[in-house]
């Protein structure tokens, strides 16, 4: 009878040693924010589970040139939200509030001054308890929401998408772009892959700016890029062309972008060689403008269009992004 306790002794203890070792090593990773929330100065706590490798890939839905994830919603959906880079916040439409019964837990007024009237516009923050992305879970994300936002939804309500998740979602983890195998990944900066041309963020801008440049002869320009998976062109570059020069550009296109609408322009080889960090890419398909170019800049955006080619991932605690 005693060896027959003791036999039992050593087998729960060896039971008990096993879910030990077992939740030291297959622990869940979670990553904690807090930030503020534009355009208010408040700090929200928000968290991501990555469950227990800290990498988790989320299927993507790519329509019309947009990246676009199905999730759940307070355990409410599926819901389509679009993925953007080159928002700085979430956003959800008015629809989407109203569904899922939320309360502001902060609001302010901004008004607008028009050729015709003033305008004051509520935007409030929400929070959202729960998001499931695939096997993502988000804690407590924070969105916000205006009571015009019926009418910034307009092109995207064609696609049901009903909400964005915006920059800063993604800060505290690496967030990696993947259209040729239709996925983005979440990663804990521990378990990232950090293999590949390295080019380092803007510090003046919050979302993801990197410095581009392009050589032609011997002459090389300088240009900040924003990277914009909401924006569904190839290299938009800062260049301008004048109504009246349309006729000498007949290939037009027409690009779209979540927010700013339609926006016309021409598709043409760069005459010369995009350099992002030491990665170059011979004569690149990109878009110029046409319309008004009495103002020059030196800013244009990377869309989707050129994203479809090169795998990159966005990691804003480093202030870098990786180019595979």
């Amino acid at each position: 009878m005693a060896s027959l306790k003791k036999s039992m002794v050593l087998l729960f203890a060896g039971i008990f040693l096993a879910i030990g070792f077992g939740s030291i090593y297959a622990h869940e990773v979670i990553v904690k924010t807090a930030r503020s929330v534009e355009p208010f100065k408040r700090q929200v706590p928000w968290e991501i589970d990555l469950g227990d490798k800290g990498v988790l890939e989320v299927a993507m839905i790519n329509e019309w040139g947009f990246p676009i994830v199905s999730l759940y919603a307070n355990k409410q959906g599926p819901f389509k939200f679009l993925i953007d880079t080159g928002a700085d916040s979430c956003i959800l439409s008015h629809e989407m509030v109203k569904k899922l019964a939320l309360t502001a837990i902060d609001s302010k007024k901004k008004e607008f001054i028009t050729p015709h009237q003033r305008a004051t516009v509520d935007i409030s923050l929400f929070i959202i308890e729960e998001l499931q992305l695939g096997d993502v879970i988000v804690k407590h994300a924070p969105f916000v929401a205006t009571n015009t936002a019926t009418d910034d939804f307009q092109l995207l309500k064609n696609l049901n998408i009903v909400g964005i998740l915006g920059a800063n979602l993604f800060h505290d983890v690496v967030l990696t772009l993947n259209f040729a195998q239709q996925k983005i990944v979440l990663s804990d900066h521990k378990e990232y892959n950090h293999e590949g041309t390295k080019i380092k963020l803007s510090g003046t801008h919050y979302v993801p700016m990197i410095k581009a440049k392009v050589q032609n002869n011997e002459n090389i320009s300088e240009y900040d890029l924003l990277i914009d998976s909401g924006y569904t062109g190839f290299v938009k570059m800062p260049v301008c062309f004048s109504a009246s020069e349309k006729a000498d550009h007949p290939g037009s296109v027409i690009t779209y972008d979540a927010f700013n609408g339609s926006d016309g322009g021409f598709i043409s080889e760069l005459d010369g060689t995009l350099i992002l960090g030491n990665k170059k890419i011979e004569n690149p398909l990109v878009k110029f403008n046409i319309g008004n170019c009495e103002k020059r800049n030196k800013w244009g955006l990377i869309g989707t269009q050129f994203l479809q080619y090169q795998t990159m991932s966005i990691d804003q605690k480093n202030r870098e992004v990786i180019v595979h």
